[in-house]
């Protein structure tokens, strides 16, 4: 196992190899990295294969703060851990009052073990975890404990009717309907299109009825004979003109 011990209340960054494929043991925590000293570090593009840390904790990787002054701090993107275990707790991670932050991490559960359960445990700390995908689409993501298992580089759009203004979304629940009076019948978008004067907000775009929809409108179509929108822009539906007016 690799040990990373920083000193306390520096900036300084440290970088950890980009591949470890061979197997490892550690007698500390962690199988193949051990984490602590209040420093910040950095794990990316980065394959774990046949970790094992023995009856300590973390069977891949271990995050520990000493001083809770200076809180340890780890960023991984996008890496894998295809096998790993630990007797106790944290088959693929580890983190005890420290702040770690995860962007598309997948871990194969099937091969992650450990004795008492917990494939990701986090005691005290603040654990956040992405996908890798831009606004607009979600990620190829499973819960894993606290955290979320993200295939690297898998994106889905999200659908017409819906938008996503923000990154890292884990999954499709994330995609938020378009909100009244607006419309989209694109894929992948962070916003919606306001529907104009005179017409209306429909999940059809040969709608004929007059009558939309409140959200999650895909097309904004113009409003039939004999009726008209009453507001300037973002109509959701149409009202029948009145008597001796035609539209």
């Amino acid at each position: 196992d690799l040990l990373f011990q920083g000193f306390a209340g520096t900036n300084e960054t440290f970088e950890v190899p980009s591949a470890i494929s061979a197997e490892s043991f550690a007698s500390t925590g962690g199988g193949s990295f051990y984490f602590s000293g209040g420093e910040l570090f950095e794990i990316e593009n980065t394959s774990f294969h046949d970790s094992s840390s023995g009856s300590t904790p973390g069977g891949t990787i271990s995050v520990l703060t000493n001083d809770p002054r200076y809180r340890t701090q780890l960023s991984i993107n996008n890496s894998v851990i295809t096998s790993s275990e630990t007797s106790v707790l944290g088959g693929a991670l580890y983190s005890f009052f420290s702040d770690v932050e995860i962007t598309s991490l997948y871990i194969n559960t099937e091969y992650v073990t450990s004795l008492l359960g917990d494939i990701v445990y986090n005691m005290g700390g603040n654990l956040e975890c992405l996908s890798s995908c831009i606004p607009g689409s979600f990620g190829d993501c499973e819960v894993v404990d606290e955290c979320w298992s993200c295939v690297p580089g898998a994106c889905t759009l999200c659908g017409a009717g819906k938008y996503l203004p923000l990154s890292g979304a884990v999954e499709e629940a994330q995609c938020l309907d378009c909100p009244e009076g607006r419309y989209t019948p694109h894929y992948g978008l962070t916003a919606c299109s306001v529907c104009k004067r005179g017409y209306y907000v429909t999940d059809d775009a040969n709608d004929t009825s007059g009558i939309g929809l409140y959200s999650g409108g895909t097309h904004c179509v113009a409003c039939p004979a004999g009726k008209f929108a009453n507001v300037s822009s973002g109509s959701t539906s149409c009202d029948e003109c009145s008597s001796g007016k035609t539209s």
